[in-house]
């Protein structure tokens, strides 16, 4: 055990000239000073009393309390707790990795303003002994969103709806608590339980953190559960809860004066359509329900199933969600019901109907194509056909015939009847399943005009007269461009031999020097028996400093020595990094090229490379995904870079707090230095689309 005495100078100083205070009376008041000694805080509540002026003055601090919450690994963070309450302390990961929850330490640091509330920065340390742990304090999802719970030691009662293993590290345990209206992360340092737990009803205790963003304001809260903590099974997960009764669709969030809030339902229908790995649709009797569930298994139209599924709020019908299903017969496909009016829309949500439109415009992008309609009966509406091969073409339909269209209604959104309470649906949208369920049924008037024939015939001519110029303007704007390539793949490659030559000198100089520092740095403590404290911690920092330089340079170096494109071109670049960073996972990743692939500038092939390295690195380490889908299309006067997951997702135009190298800043710069534009599209709990677009013309 490593033990540290307090530091008795600064105690004998504070008390020396506290004294002298009292001694000297009112005269005190009479003598100019030049400084204000700092005071000495000595419980967890004067230290969250701080703002952040005070907390950044590095105030001398000394506490006796409990471990609470224990470090990540490798980690610099822990929780003490004693008489008062909660606050997070940091210290060498050494030292921190020696802690565990019910020591009882002595410890004396400073104080630090934080991300989000006060802490302290431990100095020295001294384990007492052990103790239990205290009582948590029973708080509300409400009260953890005021934000006064940083680092407190609680408890929460809530429904399990997630419980999986945290993909870059399975010795945690990801759980998601549906409590009090929201969910709740938990971060659990366990291995996943043998016992189910999805559906369960628990009582969880651990430590409450918060996300805040870079302006100290507060995002959402979490706990974290230390190891030896379990959680407490209030109401147990059924044995088999497919033995459940049934639950009709007509009953789901219907009032219920019985009824309960927040567990899962047993529901049965016939599938209309299924969306692999995302969403699926049934019907039972005459109403049509969306399921969210990633369960790997194929469905077709027709198959008669069972549904297990927490009800939740749709964009105008339920919806179940974090589902699990099992398949219990087949039958013949249902047919679609007839959607006449726009008051029908909201009877018809999530069920599969027919109707008939017009085609007013037609636009595709890289995983589905979209149709927009009008018919007689006033209603103006969208279909959209997903393309589960981007390298098939979505069908080119003729703009202004009339089709007959069969797919799932899906209401977009809804009209708010706050005074008479009553809620209305506003834009649908079908959602097609096979392009056979689009059906011409009368050509485009003016296919069937002879006038129009004869106005082809007219501009027959103009359009043969004009394709020699055009062809001669052509041939000098592929002159030009290639002109601008070869004179970009120059520049290009003077700037990447400085690059690397810059890249050597910083190694052979700067990065060696701050090595050999280290190395003397280390040879100085170790000669050094018993050193001072101010003077250890002197060394501790400057060791610090030297590594997060080292770091630095190495970084640099990095940076400067973009080795991928000189292998090969931007698409295998692309396919290594996408292999390298999902090796070994069970993230399912996919690269796809549309379009005709082509060489491009080299300074536009690099910035296109670090744009897909960062999304994908955003991806595979914070967002908690499942699936990656990566496509790159070469455009005839463009190229689109799209980075997709399914993952956490985040609040759009908010950076993400875990934001590493240049982040969504980098990418910006880089796109916009190219006229281009980047589009970023992502919720909570949605996933994030990232898509780039630089014209190449």
């Amino acid at each position: 055990m490593v033990s540290l005495e307090m530091p008795t100078r600064l105690i004998l100083i504070l008390t020396l000239g506290w004294l002298a205070g009292l001694g000297s009376g009112g005269a005190v008041h009479a003598q100019p000073t030049t400084a204000v000694l700092p005071r000495l805080l000595t419980n967890a509540t004067q230290v969250r009393a701080l703002d952040i002026t005070e907390s950044s003055r590095h105030l001398p601090v000394h506490l006796r309390g409990v471990v609470i919450g224990e470090a990540e690994p490798g980690g610099r963070g822990f929780t003490l707790q004693d008489d008062t309450a909660g606050v997070y302390l940091t210290a060498d990961p050494e030292v921190v990795a020696r802690l565990h929850p019910g020591d009882f330490l002595e410890v004396t640091g400073q104080t630090d303003p934080g991300w989000f509330a006060p802490s302290v920065i431990v100095t020295d340390w001294q384990k007492l002994g052990n103790k239990p742990l205290p009582q948590p304090r029973k708080v509300t999802y409400e009260e953890l969103l005021s934000g006064r719970f940083e680092a407190q030691w609680v408890e929460m009662t809530g429904i399990v709806r997630v419980c999986d293993p945290v993909l870059t590290d399975t010795r945690k345990t990801h759980v998601e608590l549906a409590t009090g209206g929201s969910r709740l992360i938990l971060r659990w340092n366990v291995v996943p339980p043998a016992t189910p737990l999805v559906d369960a009803e628990v009582t969880v205790r651990g430590v409450c953190f918060y996300l805040a963003n870079r302006n100290r304001q507060l995002l959402s809260p979490m706990l974290a559960i230390p190891h030896e903590v379990p959680l407490i099974i209030d109401t147990p997960v059924p044995a088999d809860p497919f033995a459940e009764p049934l639950t009709s669709l007509g009953n789901l969030m219907r009032f219920d004066r019985a009824g309960s809030y927040g567990h899962r339902v047993h529901v049965r229908g016939v599938v209309t359509r299924h969306q692999p790995d995302a969403f699926i649709n049934i019907r039972d009797g005459a109403l049509g329900l969306r399921i969210q569930s990633v369960q790997k298994a194929e469905l077709q139209p027709g198959d008669v199933i069972e549904v297990l599924g927490f009800p939740q709020q749709g964009n105008y019908s339920p919806i179940l969600d974090e589902a699990i299903f099992r398949k219990i017969a087949s039958g013949p496909a249902p047919e679609p019901l007839s959607l006449q009016s726009l008051a029908d829309v909201g009877g018809l949500d999530g069920n599969l109907v027919t109707i008939e439109g017009v085609l007013d415009k037609q636009y595709a992008v890289s995983w589905a194509k979209f149709y927009e309609f009008h018919n007689e009966s006033g209603m103006n509406f969208q279909a959209m056909l997903r393309l589960n091969d981007p390298k098939l073409p979505a069908p080119e339909l003729a703009v202004g015939g009339r089709f007959k269209l069969a797919g799932v209604c899906a209401v977009q959104n809804r009209v708010m009847g706050l005074n008479s309470g009553l809620s209305e649906p506003g834009a649908f949208q079908i959602l097609l399943r096979t392009p056979g369920d689009l059906v011409l049924l009368i050509p485009p008037p003016w296919g069937t005009r002879p006038a129009v024939i004869y106005s082809f015939a007219l501009l027959a001519g103009l359009v043969i007269a004009a394709a020699g110029s055009g062809l001669w303007l052509a041939r000098r704007r592929l002159q030009a461009q290639e002109a601008r390539r070869l004179a970009a793949e120059r520049e290009f490659a003077l700037v990447f031999a400085e690059r690397n030559r810059m890249a050597r000198e910083i190694h052979d100089t700067l990065a060696q020097g701050l090595g050999g520092i280290s190395i003397h740095l280390e040879c100085i403590k170790n000669r050094l028996k018993e050193p001072a404290p101010e003077i250890s911690r002197h060394l501790e920092i400057t060791r610090e400093l030297v590594r997060h330089s080292l770091a630095d340079a190495r970084h640099a170096i990095w940076d400067m020595r973009s080795q991928a494109l000189q292998e090969g071109d931007l698409v295998s670049a692309l396919n290594n990094n996408l292999n390298q960073l999902t090796e070994g996972s069970p993230l399912v990743a996919r690269l796809t090229i549309t379009g005709r692939p082509r060489r491009i500038s080299p300074l536009l092939e690099n910035d296109l490379l670090h744009i897909g390295q960062e999304a994908l690195c955003n991806a595979v380490k914070h967002a908690q995904a499942h699936t990656i889908e990566l496509n790159l299309d070469f455009g005839e006067t463009d190229i689109r870079l799209s980075v997709k997951d399914d993952g956490c997702g985040f609040v759009a135009g908010e950076a993400p707090a875990r934001h590493r190298s240049f982040g969504l800043i980098g990418m910006r710069e880089r796109v916009r230095q190219w006229r281009g534009q980047l589009l970023v599209e992502s919720q909570p709990g949605s996933g994030t689309h990232i898509l780039a677009t630089v014209p190449t013309a």
